[in-house]
């Protein structure tokens, strides 16, 4: 959308479409890391860390790697 916006000076209509959308799917992670880090192998580090990885582009599959390799990412939660 921004290309279209700027690169080119044709439309905004990229940017009224996938706005939103990249918006939505933005919230979707915070709030997924956010329910995540309720399991007991969550820290408040470890929250932040995926919090912030939300915001520089691609950062987030470099903390799911992180995470992966740790054992976050279990098959199971271990609630309490």
């Amino acid at each position: 959308g921004m290309f279209l916006k700027y690169a080119t000076d044709t439309t905004e209509l990229g940017v009224r479409i996938f706005g939103p959308i990249h918006g939505g799917v933005f919230i979707a992670y915070c709030v997924t890391t956010v329910v995540v880090a309720v399991d007991p192998r969550g820290s408040p580090g470890r929250l932040v860390g995926g919090l912030a990885s939300s915001v520089p582009p691609f950062l987030t599959l470099w903390f799911e790697r992180y995470a992966g390799r740790q054992g976050l990412l279990a098959d199971s939660w271990r609630l309490r």
